[in-house]
């Protein structure tokens, strides 16, 4: 998956888990007490912006982890292909 692809990817996820966590915090402040439609919307806006963020540092910690994963794997097919090499018959 390249840049654009995992970046839209990132987005659309980001996206569905921020509506779920928004209709979570809508539901937890009309349990708290009565509130207005701004003020929910004003509170959601806090907390929504940081969990925007802190998704977007996990999505992009996690790609960079698979990519080292990713690349330490062919550096072993690698490393066993010339192990393998010279004994395989001809």
């Amino acid at each position: 998956m390249n840049e654009l692809e995992f970046s839209s990817y990132v987005d659309r996820k980001i996206d569905f888990i921020i509506f779920e966590a928004s209709n979570m915090l809508n539901d937890f402040y009309f349990i708290k007490e009565p509130i207005s439609r701004e003020e929910l919307y004003e509170a959601n806006m806090k907390e929504i912006g940081q969990i925007r963020a802190h998704l977007e540092e996990l999505f992009f910690q996690a790609r960079l982890v698979s990519i080292e994963y990713h690349n330490k794997i062919q550096n072993l097919e690698n490393n066993i292909k010339k192990l393998i090499d010279p004994w395989k018959p001809k």
